[in-house]
Formats: C-alpha cells, structure tokens, sequence
C-alpha cells in the first residue's frame, strides 16, 4: 500500500519568504540551512521550511543577540 503525508502548504515557508522577512539575501537563508542552523527539508528542486521551525530559529536568535548587546 502506497502511504502519502498530506504538506499544508500554508504551514511551509520559502527561502526566499524567509529572507525578504529577515532583510537578508536567498543565499544567506540558504547558508543557514546548509550549516543545520535552520531546519528545512526538499522535495524534489523545492526547498520548504516550517513555520514552527522558523519561529524557533528567530527565537534563537534573538535571545542570542539581546544576550551579545548586554555584555
């Protein structure tokens, strides 16, 4: 029997949503997912990350820089 996972769309983002977003280039979201700092999977030539990933890596990151700002 052939199983399919149904992908909400709706719950995905682009890389390129993700960097407009954050106010930085493709290639710099892209970076970030090649070096396992923001989690993302492909299908196919088309690459995805889920919202609830990308809250979680801006919350990372921005307790990171409130932390760097402090000392």
């Amino acid at each position: 029997m052939n199983e399919c996972m149904a992908i909400d769309s709706s719950s995905m983002l682009s890389p390129g949503a993700v960097a407009r977003y954050m106010g930085v280039s493709k290639r710099t979201v892209l970076r970030w997912i090649e070096r396992g700092d923001l989690p993302a999977f492909r299908l196919g030539s088309v690459t995805r990350i889920e919202i609830a990933e990308f809250e979680h890596f801006l919350a990372l990151h921005s307790a990171a820089e409130q932390n760097a700002t402090r000392g």
